[in-house]
């Protein structure tokens, strides 16, 4: 019963009492007259209990209350999936209750703290880290994992850039404006001190960095432990690292380390019996798990391979026996805590399993794992396990498919590797091995035989398939992606005959993935080639400026243009004088400068260098040669650039023609001029004709090269541009969403390419008059293009101009005057002042200031933006 109804009753009962009271004082003094008939004291008695009745009824009915709402929780964005933490396979982690408990402190009052969880390999610092994680998630906190990769990543990417743009990726999820990060690193900024100021007034996240072995990198400026670098106390949510670096001064103040420490008997027993119940008693347990030093990773090892179903060692006891009777040279009372002695005694725990898969049929299981260890730290592709990658001195068993099979199979099941499910980009099967597998596998490799047979085997098999797999052409793409960093493993460069062979390879996988616009890596395999040419041949050898264009290339291919003009510099400086001006390497040479600059929007320079080019190329090759006529080409681009677009088409059309007589209609060189002649078109105003040409040539492309090719969608992108010059928007927003979804998710959101879709999207958004919409729009563009080509590129320029018209039609007057001046200032001081584009400016702000002198009814001329 509430109070309140306490309190009604109370009342209630007061009244009836009074009320019997005045009935009952007839009982003891006189009683009035007026009371003295029998009938009306039956009656005031009848209307007591009635009048109670009521009272108790009204009066006591209890109003609802109101609901008890559960707490809502502070709305968290979602964690991108490339941060989010690993899915616990552990039911319960014994042992650590106390370690637990003092991380939790540090989560609800961090108080300027950070948790460092320390240890050896196999201490299970990242299951401790895990668990922390999911609970954190459990009570509403955002969480987020990064693995520290200091030694970089196999798309080229350094650890401390990986880093630096993981950070960035969290504080832009919690909130952080993608601009403002974009803005301190055009402006040379320090993007450490803009992440960790908005995380110190961020409250409530997680962030786990793991894998911390090698600090150097983290602190960017200086020792980690002086915390101007990525790792910093004082934020508002809890830091967390897992390191094998137990010293405090390594990470300095507000460092709370948390020491793993070996489990003891009781609790090593009691993982063994989680993961084995019917292994044997609690006491075996525990003798098993003193012999195996209290290491988790050991233990879980031991406890799998003994509640194997089929398993020879089903008992504790005869594991342990198996150890102790091993005459192998494993140390007999090992220090887990030494990383070097954990390793060597996890390593002899799993080679109890792989005794146990040779006696189980499968006695390649170990030869295989030794192969799979020597790999890369990477996704080994399905198909690269074949009996190719095992010596033949490893083993005197017959190796096939079947019994390859047969290990690999074994190998999963008892967890000396995994094997993941196809994901989206590799759409093919993959093993990974964890990291103490391979290094406790390649250990015993060293111990136990010559490793350089194993190499030599190995490489010849790489070499191999990466010859295989180029030949087979698209089919192989998931495979040959899988297969590139194992690749950079061979460096020998002193054998000219494997060295030419396997630079050769390389070559080869990189111009496949270049062809399935997986550039980042290929710049990995290129810059790996051209470092070994560059030692073995010198700078100056043809071959090393090959790979030194080729290089250039893929740079250029992704939007990194200054990185690319550079490299195509040096070749050309150093092409031209070893090699002469007009040999044929010099020549490509200087045509890829003068694409980089065109791309740069250094026009002039352009134009004159594809002059050049052309002269001599029509000299030396003919004027219809394929290579001619790509300089015809890219001389006739930089012609529309600079708005001589008669100049232009006339030099489209003559090679156009050219190009379908000697190369035939569906090349796709003649598809490029096929398209550039309808951009000019374009230009010219004579969209009908542009939309046939497009039109054409996007088919084509579709048809032979596949939607998601650059070329297929820059033709989509320039068919939606005509459809929306014709006022067919909504035709052209369709065409540009679909171009920005595809390129995005192919080429990267910060391309140049990825770029202009956002920018025509925005252009047609405006032109339907959703103009709030194509302002964000434009203003995340003219972000993006100055952090990625800065502030004078004409496109950065081209998407000011087009922000500031939009401002315009939202009634911002001042606001569009200002970006439309700022515009028309640089555009004449980078294109010169008779380049069209600085003429649309000027065109603007004369009819911008006219409308201000006209009465308010009179009528804008509508002008189409550039």
């Amino acid at each position: 019963m509430t109070p309140r109804r306490r309190n009604v009753n109370l009342v209630v009962f007061a009244l009836l009492a009074a009320m019997i009271g005045v009935v009952t004082n007839y009982v003891t003094d006189e009683v009035p007259t007026w009371f003295q008939d029998q009938t009306r004291v039956w009656l005031v008695f009848a209307l007591i209990v009635v009048t109670s009745i009521l009272a108790q009824v009204v009066l006591t009915r209890e109003k609802p209350e109101p609901l008890s709402l559960p707490l809502v929780r502070p709305h968290f964005p979602a964690t991108p999936r490339t941060l989010r933490p690993p899915t616990s396979s552990a039911s319960a982690l014994r042992g650590r209750d106390r370690t637990l408990e003092d991380i939790r402190s540090v989560l609800d009052a961090p108080a300027g703290r950070f948790v460092v969880v320390c240890g050896s390999g196999g201490m299970g610092k990242t299951a401790l880290a895990v668990r922390v994680a999911e609970e954190a998630a459990q009570r509403g906190r955002p969480v987020f994992w990064i693995r520290w990769r200091g030694e970089g990543s196999s798309e080229g990417r350094s650890g401390e850039e990986l880093l630096a743009a993981q950070m960035v990726q969290v504080a832009i999820t919690l909130g952080l404006p993608e601009g403002e990060a974009g803005a301190v690193q055009q402006s040379g900024g320090s993007l450490v001190d803009l992440v960790w100021g908005y995380l110190e007034r961020t409250p409530g996240w997680v962030l786990v960095i793991d894998n911390a072995d090698r600090p150097e990198g983290l602190g960017i400026e200086g020792p980690v432990g002086e915390h101007r670098g990525w790792i910093r106390p004082g934020g508002a949510g809890l830091l967390l690292l897992t390191s094998r670096d137990r010293s405090p001064d390594t990470w300095g103040r507000g460092a709370v380390m948390v020491r793993l420490e070996p489990l003891s008997p009781a609790e090593g027993a009691q993982v063994l019996l989680d993961l084995a119940p019917g292994g044997g008693s609690h006491e075996d347990a525990e003798r098993l798990a003193t012999r195996l030093g209290g290491l988790p990773l050991a233990l879980h090892a031991a406890g799998k391979a003994v509640a194997q179903p089929t398993a020879r060692l089903r008992r504790f006891n005869a594991y342990l026996e198996a150890l102790d009777d091993d005459t192998s040279r494993v140390l007999m009372s090992p220090d887990a805590t030494d990383p070097e002695a954990a390793r060597t005694l996890v390593g002899h725990t799993w080679e109890l399993s792989l005794d146990q898969l040779a006696a189980e049929g499968a006695p390649l299981a170990r030869p295989l794992l030794r192969a799979l260890a020597l790999l890369a730290d990477a996704p080994i592709p399905r198909t690269l396990i074949t009996p190719s990658l095992i010596p033949d001195t490893a083993t005197d068993t017959a190796v096939g498919t079947a019994t390859i099979d047969s290990a690999l199979a074994g190998l999963e099941r008892y967890g000396l590797v995994d094997t993941p499910p196809p994901d989206s980009v590799s759409e093919i099967g993959s093993v990974t091995l964890h990291p103490l597998v391979r290094e406790a596998s390649t250990m015993l490799v060293v111990r136990d035989s010559d490793i350089t047979g194993w190499r030599d085997t190995i490489e010849s098999h790489l070499i191999e398939s990466a010859e295989s797999w180029t030949a087979q052409g698209r089919a192989a793409w998931p495979a040959t992606r899988l297969l590139a960093p194992h690749l950079l493993l061979l460096t020998d460069i002193h054998n000219d005959d494997s060295f030419t062979r396997l630079r050769n390879a390389i070559d080869n996988v990189a111009d496949e993935l270049e062809r399935a616009n997986l550039d980042t890596t290929a710049i990995t395999l290129r810059r790996h080639v051209l470092d070994a040419e560059s030692i073995r041949f010198g700078p100056d050898h043809p071959d090393t400026l090959t790979s030194q264009n080729s290089l250039a290339l893929v740079l250029d291919s992704l939007g990194r243009y200054e990185a690319a003009e550079h490299l195509h510099r040096t070749t050309l400086t150093i092409s031209t004088r070893v090699l002469g001006p007009d040999h044929p390497n010099t020549l490509d040479s200087q045509n890829n400068l003068a694409l980089v600059l065109n791309s740069l929007g250094r026009y002039e320079e352009a134009e004159h260098l594809h002059r050049t080019t052309l002269t001599i190329l029509t000299r030396v090759l003919g004027p219809d040669h394929p290579v001619t006529l790509a300089g015809q080409n890219n001389l006739a681009n930089v012609l529309k650039n600079l708005g001589r677009y008669e100049e232009a088409e006339h030099l489209h059309r003559t090679t156009l023609t050219t190009r379908t007589r000697v190369l035939g209609p569906d090349h796709p060189n003649t598809l490029t001029s096929q398209n550039n002649l309808a951009l000019v078109l374009d230009s010219l105003g004579r969209y009908e004709e542009a939309e046939h040409l497009h039109r054409t040539t996007l088919t084509i492309f579709t048809r032979v090269l596949g939607l998601d090719h650059p070329h297929a969608l820059s033709s989509q992108n320039n068919l939606a541009n005509v459809l929306d010059s014709l006022g067919r928007y909504e035709d052209a927003g369709y065409f540009h969403r679909t171009t920005l979804t595809t390129r995005t998710r192919v080429l990267g959101p910060d391309h140049p390419d990825t770029l202009d879709s956002q920018n025509n999207l925005a252009l047609v958004l405006k032109n339907l008059g959703r103009y709030e919409e194509a302002e964000h729009l434009h203003r995340t563009s003219l972000d993006s293009y100055t952090r990625v080509l800065g502030s004078d590129h004409p496109g950065t320029l081209a998407s000011q101009n087009n922000l500031a018209n939009v401002l315009n039609s939202l009634g911002r007057y001042e606001e569009a005057e200002h970006l439309h001046r700022t515009t028309l200032t640089t555009r004449t001081r980078v294109l010169g002042p008779d380049h069209p584009d600085t003429l649309a400016s000027l065109a603007l702000s004369i009819e911008r200031h006219a409308a201000r002198q006209r009465k308010w009814w009179s009528w804008p001329i509508r002008r189409r933006s550039r």
